[in-house]
């Protein structure tokens, strides 16, 4: 299955950034294959940057905002931050620079009126 939605108006929104959070470049959906349009992965949208501060290259991962109501995916996701916290300073782990957080993706719904819906990150 690949984007709908609001999955396809956060890539868009994210790609079209030039400096993500005051401090992520150049970011690129990479779990989306290119030749079939398929998402790779069940709940999460995955984007290379590159980390202005910390001069490295770097992974941002979204919750999928179009599965914004499967509690258990959603529990999930947040689970993984839990455990990558609880292994910072370990080697050859992933490590995070930054702690979970929420992006507002701003959705017009009419000429004038817009929503924002809270993005997982």
């Amino acid at each position: 299955m690949g984007l709908h939605g609001n999955a396809e108006l956060l890539k868009d929104t994210l790609e079209a950034q030039a400096l993500f959070e005051g401090r992520f470049s150049g970011l690129k959906l990479m779990n989306l294959d290119p030749a079939t349009g398929q998402k790779r992965g069940c709940f999460s949208l995955v984007f290379k940057g590159f980390d202005e501060v910390e001069q490295r290259p770097v992974a941002i991962k979204f919750f999928d905002p179009d599965a914004m109501m499967d509690t258990y995916r959603i529990a999930a996701f947040r689970r993984e931050h839990e455990i990558l916290r609880d292994l910072i300073g370990t080697e050859r782990c992933l490590q995070l620079v930054a702690p979970i957080g929420t992006f507002p993706l701003t959705l017009a719904i009419a000429p004038g009126r817009v929503i924002t819906i809270p993005c997982e990150m």
